[in-house]
């Protein structure tokens, strides 16, 4: 029915599928017991490519934090401005609003991406 690589693909897939959901369970058990804070934005870093996170570096509590944001956010971020967070107290972790909603994204697509896998197109579209 599969062949060997299509078969190490599902395989691969479902277990990064699995990490996924796992992850978006422990972010949101994060994000629940987290509570908004008042910051001070002491710098950012913002670029467009894809492959450079966004982040700014808040001052909290005497310590400063560096938090991953979207390339919007960072953009409209001033420095010295003070904005809301959501701050983790037993991770010591600061998260952006949306981060839940990402991490269901991920797993939307990684789930579309596996449901495409498992289908047996030679059976459906009769190829030989």
């Amino acid at each position: 029915m599969y062949s060997k690589s299509n078969l190490v693909m599902i395989i691969l897939s479902f277990l990064i599928l699995t990490y996924f959901v796992v992850e978006y369970f422990r972010i949101k058990k994060e994000f629940e017991l987290s509570f908004k804070v008042e910051c001070v934005v002491k710098d950012k870093s913002c670029s467009a490519a894809a492959s450079i996170k966004n982040y700014i570096k808040v001052f909290y509590k005497n310590k400063l934090y560096q938090v991953e944001v979207n390339e919007e956010d960072c953009n409209n971020y001033v420095i010295g401005s003070k904005i809301l967070l959501n701050y983790n107290k037993e991770s010591n972790l600061f998260f952006q609003k949306n981060i839940v909603s990402y991490s269901k994204n991920k797993i939307i697509i990684l789930f579309t991406f596996f449901i495409f896998l498992v289908i047996p197109w030679k059976k459906i579209i009769r190829i030989k």
